[in-house]
């Protein structure tokens, strides 16, 4: 399901957010290192949708992108963090 910057249901592909799920799905992270990288500051999500689900957009898309390279490059989060 994609939802749109309110965490409404929505075909609208500008204001495209994703459930956690389907954003792991789509990135190739996992559903827990999305919540992890949440609990240290790293990657927070966009919104939450009305039952509180965490949501993700191109924007934490991109971030995640960075991470991953640099987390690659033998960079620790903390290190990543303060880039």
């Amino acid at each position: 399901m994609v939802y749109n910057v309110l965490g409404v249901p929505s075909h609208e592909k500008s204001n495209e957010l994703y459930r956690v799920r389907d954003f792991a799905g789509k990135s190739g992270v996992s559903v827990r290192t999305l919540h992890h990288y949440d609990r240290v500051g790293i990657l927070k999500p966009a919104g939450r949708s009305r039952s509180g689900q965490r949501l993700y957009g191109r924007f934490e898309f991109e971030r995640l992108q960075q991470i991953v390279a640099l987390k690659f490059f033998g960079l620790s989060l903390s290190a990543t963090r303060r880039c």
